[in-house]
């Protein structure tokens, strides 16, 4: 199935550039991951014998109009939301300090930040939104459906992050972007999410002072002010984040993947 060789390729890149940045200068660790990812894509993926077969599994089409409006006007809302989501679920589960920061130990040197900056605001985005969002997600609405295959690539990203204390944060996120994908019917949109969401945590991370430690749950503190803020938040960014979704979708484009033949 072309799912599994989807997926398995990224698997060998994520474990081999996770290697590169961890066992070599950061620097030369980015440049190797990135070569990877050239590999990955040009020499690998979008290799084929249907001239254009990609270009419509990838949905490359430019965002324009009333979709890049609505996709923009999402931005904002979708990371406040993430936000609160987030604070509600560490309040609920106490997640491993290590869970938030794999490459903590890179951040301590301004080659190191260049080195993960790059990697999850630019790189990561890209790459991966091609691979689940374009290829696993497009094979999976055609022989699926529409929900199903969101979900099921959905699944397949979280699990690929490796981090299962934070599974269904980055299943929410997965879902997220593959409906912006398939709502706007271009993979643009979940690169601008992605990014946009990588980016928020990159700063999220350069401002805090200390390291990660466990934060109090609610079952040891109760309710606090704090917890009942982010419910308020994740209630409020919700409500609006729910009447951009709809927008969203009343804007995306009639055509699918229909007309793209059917993985063997």
């Amino acid at each position: 199935m072309q799912v599994l060789r989807y997926f398995g390729a990224f698997l060998l890149w994520n474990i081999a550039a996770s290697l590169a940045l961890m066992l070599l200068p950061p620097l030369i660790g980015l440049a190797i991951a990135m070569l990877l990812a050239g590999v990955l894509l040009w020499g690998y993926l979008l290799r084929s014998d249907e001239p254009g077969a990609h270009q419509t599994l990838l949905r490359l089409n430019p965002l324009r109009g009333a979709r890049l409006r609505w996709t923009l006007a999402s931005l904002p809302v979708f990371l406040v939301f993430n936000w609160a989501l987030g604070e509600i679920y560490i309040r609920l589960v106490p997640v491993p300090p290590e869970n938030f920061d794999p490459f903590a130990g890179l951040m301590s040197d301004a080659e190191g930040r260049l080195a993960i900056t790059t990697l999850a605001v630019a790189m990561a985005p890209l790459l991966e939104e091609f691979v689940f969002r374009g290829f696993v997600q497009g094979s999976l609405e055609r022989r699926l459906g529409v929900a199903t295959g969101i979900g099921v690539t959905a699944l397949l990203f979280a699990l690929i992050h490796f981090r299962p204390w934070l599974l269904p944060l980055h299943l929410f996120l997965g879902v997220s972007f593959g409906y912006a994908v398939y709502a706007t019917g271009s993979v643009w949109a979940g690169v601008m999410l992605h990014a946009a969401n990588n980016a928020a945590a990159m700063l999220g991370s350069g401002v805090q002072d200390e390291p990660a430690t466990v934060s109090p749950t609610l079952w040891t503190t109760g309710p606090t002010s704090e917890w009942w803020s982010s419910v308020f938040a994740a209630v409020a960014s919700g409500a609006v984040l729910g009447v951009l979704a709809y927008r969203l979708w009343k804007a995306r484009p009639e055509s699918g993947l229909r007309h793209v033949r059917a993985d063997g």
